[in-house]
């Protein structure tokens, strides 16, 4: 009997220990405490979402004609977006011999509108490189963008670029059971059944506050990230049990956060976040389902464009600063290098792993986007793998 109320006594205090520590940590938007996942929307929020970014085909886009800006710590750094929808460029007066479409990295996320890599291609090789990338897109998303985009005769490449983290984004219904927080992220998605499917964003256009309910609802029982990440995250009673869940995740959480002072506890926890969702990432580049996804989608992109005689394609791999940190990137990188013979596949990690990579990388919150001479990295290689072997400076 007093074995037993040790044992009671123990869980107690280790109950009552990880109540305080979680309450202490959920500043952070990585640490879930409440299942009602309606609980982070607002209505003012919602609305202003509708009418500036959303976009019932894509999920979201960047507006045409606007002028945004993004933080480096309290400074801002702004760019513009065309009137035709791509990122506002210099050179447009040249002939458009590349069009790109992508996430952040195509559209060069945290610099200047004359710091991307787009535009140091068109400056130096005296052509326009067009920029239709938007934020956090998958390939999916960007396919769905180039099938809207009405392309300019002279075109002769189409680019498609993304982050390994990409095999993620085009099976994720809503992007906040894959990026707590990102409560407006819902999308088209893939689905593969013999076949590849395209399926339509479940938060429609005349969608409105009330109706998110049954919206959300719907994202948890088709989106595999609910059981597989959100829910295996959510601490409730008894905490131990949701401790050990995750368990080695949760212990790193607990070993850097234990003694640290509250307002310290964002920047300490984002980075421990972002090394396991890439983590996770590099081990669906394992996971049979989703290799015949990601390399189904990918076909039926270079399928479609072939289609055109005189286009040519290319799938451009730029690594995000985390995947270059991990021995696990191995997984992308022989995946796509098993299908390099059938598709044009031009991955950069190998490129990154010859510099000092960490100079060119912005190191933030955001987890490191490519910084200008990142950019300008960017541009020297695609020169040579595309610009001058199709002879487009001619």
């Amino acid at each position: 009997m007093n074995y037993i109320f040790i044992i009671i006594v123990i869980l107690i205090l280790i109950e009552i220990f990880l109540f305080l520590w979680i309450n202490k940590i959920k500043v952070s938007k990585w640490i879930l405490t409440d299942e009602d996942l309606l609980s982070d929307f607002r209505i003012d929020k919602f609305l202003k979402f509708k009418k500036s970014n959303f976009n019932e085909l894509l999920g979201w886009d960047k507006k045409k004609n606007t002028k945004n800006f993004d933080r480096i710590g309290n400074k801002k750094i702004s760019y513009s977006i065309d009137k035709k929808g791509f990122r506002k460029s210099k050179y447009k007066k040249f002939k458009n011999s590349i069009i790109t479409f992508g996430d952040s990295y195509v559209f060069c996320r945290q610099v200047t509108d004359k710091d991307t890599w787009q535009e140091f291609i068109s400056k130096k090789n005296k052509l326009f490189v067009s920029n239709y990338g938007v934020g956090n897109y998958g390939l999916d998303q960007s396919y769905l963008k180039f099938k809207k985009t009405k392309l300019n005769s002279k075109t002769k490449i189409i680019l498609f670029g993304f982050v390994p983290e990409t095999i993620c984004r085009i099976q994720s219904i809503w992007k906040n059971f894959l990026e707590f927080g990102n409560v407006h992220g819902f999308k088209p998605y893939c689905l593969f059944q013999k076949k590849i499917y395209l399926k339509n964003n479940i938060l429609k256009k005349n969608t409105k506050y009330n109706q998110l309910k049954k919206i959300v609802e719907l994202a948890k029982q088709k989106d595999r990230f609910f059981i597989e990440k959100y829910n295996k995250r959510i601490f409730k009673f008894p905490y131990l049990i949701s401790f050990l869940k995750c368990f080695e995740l949760n212990v790193k959480i607990l070993k850097n956060t234990l003694f640290r002072h509250p307002d310290d506890l964002e920047k300490i926890i984002f980075p421990i976040i972002m090394n396991d969702n890439i983590s996770n990432s590099h081990r669906l580049y394992s996971e049979v389902h989703s290799q015949k996804v990601l390399e189904n989608l990918m076909k039926k992109i270079n399928s479609e464009i072939k289609s055109k005689k005189d286009k040519k394609i290319y799938f451009v791999v730029l690594p995000q600063l985390f995947d270059l940190k991990k021995k696990s990137r191995s997984n992308y990188i022989n995946f796509f290098k098993s299908l390099d013979k059938k598709l044009n596949i031009l991955d950069l990690t190998n490129d990154f792993l010859k510099v000092e990579y960490k100079k060119y990388f912005i190191n933030d919150k955001y987890g490191g986007h490519l910084n200008k001479r990142g950019n300008q990295l960017v541009s020297r290689i695609i020169e040579k793998k595309i610009i001058y072997e199709n002879n487009l400076t001619k």
